[in-house]
């Protein structure tokens, strides 16, 4: 018996556009195509529909429980009883866009793939499917003189960073302050220890556990702030008002200081990581930043518009909300 083993990587789609409410309601396929029997040993997982675009068979995943932050990698092998050629051992794609697969994820709905065949006519049994390495499903190879076992992959990063918020209003207020979920990776920063805990500072979060700031923050006065003694608010958009429903509330496990700073002469080095106790969830309105993937050199940016966010001082006084 002979088998071979072929894989393939998939990447985003672009294919579905003006079909896509028609693939929304594809059909289960009926149990039988071209005298062969379609059954799936987790059907709540992958089963067999037909395209009534293309009308072909194709297979149909859906993974629940994604979040978003997380990089999802999908691993599914097929076993088949005849030859495929390496040209045509077929791919896997998102049944969605990619923006519309992450609002699902968001919303707590299954991300849903296409799994295209290699044949019109042939189709493989499901060997197993795999999410990061974990079996979630298991199926029995294919029968036949020769069986070929073909491994489809795709990766899917789910990092929405440095993207405002789909919901925010782009009409700015007095054209100064920016709307709420305009800048979702500003997180203000307080001084814990008062009744009412009092601002300092603005930061900016670049993962789940991490914000940064700058390093003159961390201090009160000439004394270095104990981690206990500052509290961060994640998706707040007035500093006064702290019954906001977006906010989530994360304490501080430690404050990182650029070794060079000195809170002396605090024009260089101003920089400090914070590490939270507790992981920040993402929504709409709580992203988190870009980190810079360009060149390092600065020359390159010179003359180029950008953008600081933060709850400052405008020529107003304090701003209560980011602008």
């Amino acid at each position: 018996m002979l088998t071979k083993r072929f894989f393939t990587s998939g990447a985003f789609p672009a294919f579905l556009q003006l079909g896509a409410l028609l693939l929304l309601q594809l059909l289960i396929f009926e149990p039988k195509a071209h005298g062969q029997q379609l059954t799936s040993p987790c059907p709540s997982i992958f089963n067999f529909r037909w395209d009534p675009l293309t009308n072909q068979v194709f297979g149909f995943i859906q993974l629940y429980n994604l979040r978003i932050g997380q990089v999802v990698r999908l691993n599914v092998a097929l076993s088949i009883g005849a030859n495929v050629p390496r040209n045509n051992v077929g791919s896997i794609t998102l049944i969605k866009s990619k923006e519309q697969t992450f609002r699902d994820i968001q919303n707590k709905r299954p991300a849903q793939y296409r799994v295209n065949l290699p044949f019109r006519n042939l189709f493989p049994n499901l060997l197993a499917v795999y999410v990061n390495g974990q079996p979630v499903c298991y199926g029995q190879r294919a029968s036949g003189r020769i069986v070929t076992t073909i491994n489809l992959d795709h990766t899917l990063v789910t990092q929405l960073c440095g993207k405002p918020s789909p919901v925010y209003n782009k009409l700015s207020i007095n054209g100064k302050l920016s709307p709420k979920g305009q800048f979702p990776w500003a997180v203000p920063i307080f001084d814990a220890r008062p009744i009412k805990p009092k601002y300092i500072c603005g930061s900016t979060i670049l993962n789940k556990y991490h914000l940064v700031t700058a390093a003159h923050c961390m201090y009160d006065d000439s004394r270095k702030f104990r981690p206990s003694e500052l509290v961060t608010m994640p998706g707040m958009y007035n500093i006064d008002n702290f019954f906001e429903s977006d906010i989530q509330e994360r304490d501080v496990a430690s404050i990182i200081v650029h070794p060079d700073y000195d809170d002396y002469d605090n024009t260089g080095n101003d920089i400090a990581l914070m590490v939270l106790q507790q992981a920040i969830i993402y929504t709409d309105l709580i992203r988190p930043i870009c980190l810079w993937n360009g060149n390092d050199n600065v020359e390159e940016i010179v003359g180029r518009t950008g953008y600081v966010s933060g709850w400052g001082i405008t020529e107003k006084g304090s701003a209560k909300k980011p602008s």
